[in-house]
């Protein structure tokens, strides 16, 4: 995610550049034709407003959908890491000394602290699942060795993860109405967890409607294309004159605009591809492990911070 306006013009220009040299070899020879020969070919411009009206349908639809399913994701995250501490203190404080727990001679502190750990692995294991990166590695200290071999083997390792603290749960926790009680509320967090889950990978597998995509950059391209033949001819014919110098940076400033718009609502659509428009996921793991280490006595790590660029992943 970018964090300064410094850093989005430089990715703007990093990414847009070939589109404005190209445009530029347009405009310029297309001026100097206006200039040299009297090019005589004219825009009407009703045409220019109609497809300035499409436009900014188009616009507004895509940049207002798109925003809304980066935002989606950033709100799924967000209770990610509210059900991640919401999981630590319920294991802290709900499973004590005075239950029965069975543990098979492990001890209680031992077994709470492998449930909070895995929860760190379980998001971490999502960002990766979501991002479809295999650097299971990242994971590893989260569990045992076995437990680990056996989630490389499954499809769904954040599923898996669930699954198992659900398992140890069930193992451990005895009848009655104290455990009944106690696990009750930790199934719930569980749950919570799964639904976090799936609502991420919707959005991840949900492809933006491709005819919206189509139509709305086709009919972008096809204005850009236009723009400038009548700006240029609009100044140099149309009785601003002494504007002239101005033509040229004018109709590129009004081209990139357009072009950078619909290019970042097709970025933002997709949050979870590891790229500098999407949720900091890698960011939020760190938070979550920052807090959930320093509820079991554990060295935390350092926060990750945005780099000298101002993005953060």
């Amino acid at each position: 995610m970018i964090t300064n306006s410094k850093r989005a013009i430089k990715e703007m220009w990093k990414t847009e550049r070939a589109f404005l040299v190209v445009l530029t070899l347009f405009t310029v020879p297309l001026y100097y034709i206006n200039v040299n020969y009297n090019l005589t070919l004219e825009i009407p411009s009703g045409s220019l407003q109609v497809i300035g009206l499409f436009i900014a349908f188009f616009l507004v639809f895509m940049g207002q959908k798109s925003y809304e399913r980066w935002w989606e994701a950033r709100m799924i995250w967000g209770d990610i890491v509210n059900k991640s501490r919401s999981w630590a203190m319920q294991v802290n404080h709900l499973m004590s000394e005075k239950v029965d727990f069975k543990l098979d001679g492990q001890n209680l502190d031992d077994f709470k602290k492998s449930l909070i750990l895995r929860q760190i692995g379980f998001v971490n294991a999502l960002r990766l699942h979501l991002r479809r990166q295999n650097d299971w590695e990242q994971i590893k200290p989260f569990f045992t060795e076995s437990e680990f071999l056996d989630l490389l083997e499954k499809a769904n390792v954040p599923t898996h993860i669930l699954d198992l603290q659900a398992y140890e749960l069930k193992r451990a926790i005895p009848g009655g109405t104290e455990g009944v009680l106690i696990q009750a509320e930790l199934n719930t967090v569980l749950k919570d967890l799964y639904d976090g889950q799936g609502k991420s990978e919707r959005i991840k597998n949900t492809v933006f409607p491709r005819p919206y995509t189509f139509f709305a950059r086709l009919i972008v391209y096809v204005y850009i294309f236009i723009l400038p033949i009548y700006l240029i001819r609009e100044f140099l014919h149309g009785g601003i004159t002494d504007l002239d110098f101005v033509a040229i940076p004018l109709v590129l400033f009004i081209c990139f605009v357009f072009y950078s718009l619909i290019r970042l609502a097709g970025q933002y659509e997709n949050p979870f591809e590891n790229t500098v428009h999407d949720i900091p996921l890698t960011a939020i793991c760190n938070t979550i492990e920052i807090d959930l280490r320093e509820l079991v006595g554990d060295k935390a790590p350092q926060k990750l911070k945005a780099d000298d660029e101002g993005v953060i992943f």
